[in-house]
């Protein structure tokens, strides 16, 4: 699908070429930038994984939330107050048109969602992405 999204015939190896240079300067020590998009549910506290994932994302790199739905904003308020996650406000994007997004998108060195619209458009900028499956949907898809 991503093909549809960007039409550059060898995006998937743009992609890996992508990949490699995170990790490379994962590496090298930098402090990547990261977008975030949220599950397109409230989760609860004890969704261990989630909160796993999310804390060491946070923690490891300068990651800033790109919210899709008002339930996004939800769970950013969960991950502030139960998990203690120092996620400053200018870190929390909403946008009301495409072309916004795909600019934010496109200063992030990397992008990690749990949905999978959200995830195909960082891929459809060009950027590396992870969709991490939280339900039979995305399960199916990745």
């Amino acid at each position: 699908p991503s093909l549809f999204l960007n039409h550059t015939l060898d995006l998937g190896v743009r992609m890996e070429r992508g990949w490699a240079s995170v990790q490379e300067r994962i590496r090298s020590g930098d402090r990547l930038k990261c977008g975030i998009g949220m599950p397109s549910y409230t989760w609860s506290s004890g969704q261990k994984l989630l909160r796993f994932f999310f804390s060491d994302l946070f923690s490891k790199y300068d990651c800033t939330v790109l919210l899709q739905t008002p339930t996004d904003l939800q769970n950013v308020a969960l991950m502030r107050k139960e998990w203690g996650l120092d996620i400053p406000e200018e870190k929390v994007l909403y946008f009301c048109n495409v072309e916004d997004w795909r600019r934010v998108l496109a200063r992030q060195d990397f992008f990690v969602g749990a949905r999978i619209h959200g995830t195909m458009a960082a891929t459809s900028a060009g950027l590396p992405s992870l969709a991490v499956p939280t339900d039979r949907r995305i399960e199916e898809m990745v």
